[in-house]
């Protein structure tokens, strides 16, 4: 950085823009630090290569800082931010935060069957063709072989609704 200070104050760094006004030739600036950058030695490259891994780490400690302070309102802020961005055809936008302990949804009584089918047979089928033979085999079955399935998924949904008052409660 101290580098590119010097660099925008020497005149020769400098051109004259479609309006007349001086600004700063970043092209000339950029190939003069790169060939400067391949003269130095390797020990000197460590120096800078050290310096950067310390400012990488101190962001990514930033970072996490600022995403454990965000509420969850602020977390659904930035995302629908983040989408708006990839709406608008912004191509660098980056991923989604993700709600910190944010429960998941229980599983129906289907899915909790799909989950004992995959467990039980030891079959390598595409997820499609699996999907298929799957849901063939639950309309297949009666009412009473499906209990089990929904008793599980009923009292996994009575969980998840006592911990999603849980989790309103903190906040």
């Amino acid at each position: 950085m101290e580098r590119l200070k010097d660099i925008k104050e020497k005149p020769e760094f400098r051109k004259a823009n479609k309006d007349g006004n001086s600004v700063f030739d970043i092209k000339m600036a950029a190939s003069t630090i790169g060939s400067e950058w391949k003269s130095l030695s390797s020990s000197e490259r460590d120096h800078f290569d050290k310096l950067y891994e310390k400012h990488v780490t101190q962001y990514q400690k930033d970072l996490e800082a600022w995403k454990e302070s965000l509420t969850p309102d602020d977390i659904q802020r930035q995302n629908q931010f983040f989408a708006y961005q990839r709406k608008i055809g912004k191509k660098t936008v980056p991923r989604n935060i993700p709600v910190p302990k944010q429960l998941k949804r229980p599983l129906s009584a289907f899915f909790l069957f799909t989950q004992h089918l995959r467990e039980t047979s030891n079959t390598s089928m595409p997820v499609t063709e699996f999907a298929r033979h799957a849901g063939a085999k639950w309309k297949a079955m009666s009412a009473t072989e499906k209990e089990q399935f929904e008793e599980s998924a009923r009292a996994s949904k009575e969980e998840y609704q006592r911990r999603v008052e849980e989790f309103k409660a903190s906040f």
